[in-house]
């Protein structure tokens, strides 16, 4: 599955103008997996027809700018290049089609010499999976709200960002102490390296632990909300509450943590009974390769190194039990025991405020498949319907389960439901 994403998203040779790339050809791929989806395309042939278009302008509504036009033809053409988009040329077109290298903008040239196009016979049979199509549309919305592109998007922080340091929650403790007092972030690793006695890289990865867990604000040392409720209430970072928040903000589809982050916490359940470093590895590279970066062995490995000590030692999240290491340098991975109702709702609507930001009712289901809210927050079908069942006891939220498909209403904003952390269930 992983391997069908990131060639996909290595072919897209997207045009770029101004120092911007263009979404038509992402968002063309987001109308033939929302189509696939409806199943409107049930075959491999994906027609230029009514509904194509029709999917396609709503998305260039929802993630274009003043320059994008609604232009569905360039992309439907081009895509060409990519191998593994191919054209089906209607009979007696073959000499006009084989003249052209560019669509014109316009519709016409496609219309009247492209029949269909057709999938490389491996990329269509992958997609035929849903979970394959929803991680690929996961992958391809995240790439363009990381472009500034559809909701506010959330800044991340690169691969490198660790200094070669797993998370320490002292660090980020004595970092979070620091803030009120630190002008500028270069002030605050100042501080720390200087009063809290943090070595010089780590003075420099612990700052940017914390934007990545959700505590400080991206550029300057100002708390989130989220920031200042933990260091008013759990200044020593230690109750499940905390470290589960932690994991959450890391593990976000849309940040503010790195993205091979997230990709490695939805590969947990696949990697099998033991897996060791190298298929961490391996998951780190296919990410970094999807993005366009080209890391050395040493940076890869150095960062497997730090997210597989971010989950098991016990200074940092281990005591949340989602990985437990071997006597055979080997790793395990289950269900840990799962977060509160709170932070359940928290992490919710801070999701839900990202990913579905004009939807006011969403699906169980869509929150419960591989690769959604749940499986951020590692928690089974019965875990995750619990907390929702609680969530709707305290009015956070209401679950209409009249009858299929079952629906989850929003809860308030991330800011609102604060206070209902680190309250006993």
């Amino acid at each position: 599955m992983q391997s069908v994403v990131a060639e996909i998203l290595s072919t897209l040779k997207r045009k770029r103008t101004d120092g911007h790339s263009s979404p038509h050809k992402p968002l063309l791929w987001l109308s033939v997996l929302n189509l696939m989806d409806r199943n409107h395309i049930s075959e491999n042939r994906i027609y230029f027809d009514n509904e194509l278009k029709a999917e396609f302008a709503s998305l260039i509504a929802e993630y274009g700018t003043g320059n994008d036009l609604n232009q569905p033809a360039p992309p439907f053409f081009h895509l060409r290049s990519s191998g593994i988009w191919k054209h089906k040329v209607k009979s007696g077109q073959e000499d006009y089609y084989s003249g052209l290298t560019t669509s014109g903008g316009g519709s016409m040239r496609v219309e009247r010499s492209i029949d269909y196009a057709y999938l490389q016979d491996d990329i269509y049979e992958a997609l035929q999976s849903a979970e394959t199509r929803s991680v690929l549309l996961r992958v391809l919305i995240t790439l363009l709200r990381d472009e500034g592109r559809g909701v506010t998007v959330t800044k991340r922080l690169g691969t490198l960002f660790h200094e070669s340091f797993a998370l320490s929650r002292p660090g980020i403790s004595a970092a979070l102490r620091q803030t009120s007092e630190a002008d500028s972030v270069k002030d605050l690793i100042e501080r720390l390296y200087e009063l809290e006695n943090l070595g010089k890289n780590w003075a420099k990865a612990v700052p940017a632990y914390a934007r990545g867990c959700g505590l400080i604000e991206f550029g300057s040392t100002d708390l989130t909300p989220l920031g200042e409720h933990m260091l008013a209430h759990d200044p020593d970072l230690h109750l499940p509450d905390t470290l589960w928040l932690m994991h959450y903000h890391l593990s976000a589809p849309h940040g503010p943590g790195p993205r091979f982050w997230h990709e490695l916490v939805l590969r947990l359940p696949e990697l099998g009974a033991e897996f060791g470093r190298e298929a961490v590895i391996e998951q780190i590279t296919q990410t970094t390769k999807a993005e366009g970066a080209d890391l050395k062995e040493r940076g890869l490995a150095t960062t497997a190194t730090v997210f597989l000590g971010s989950y098991t030692k016990s200074d940092a999240l281990g005591p949340l039990g989602i990985l437990q290491e071997g006597e055979d340098t080997g790793y395990t991975s289950d269900f840990p025991d799962p977060p509160s109702a709170g932070v359940v709702g928290y992490a919710l609507s801070h999701y839900w405020q990202a990913q579905m930001p004009g939807q006011q009712t969403v699906s169980l289901d869509t929150l419960s498949e591989p690769g959604g809210f749940a499986s951020v927050m590692l928690m089974s079908s019965f875990s995750f319907n619990r907390a929702l069942r609680q969530l709707a006891q305290r009015d956070v939220l209401q679950l209409w389960m009249a009858a299929p498909p079952y629906q989850v209403t929003r809860p308030p904003t991330p800011e609102t439901l604060l206070e209902g952390l680190y309250v006993s269930e």
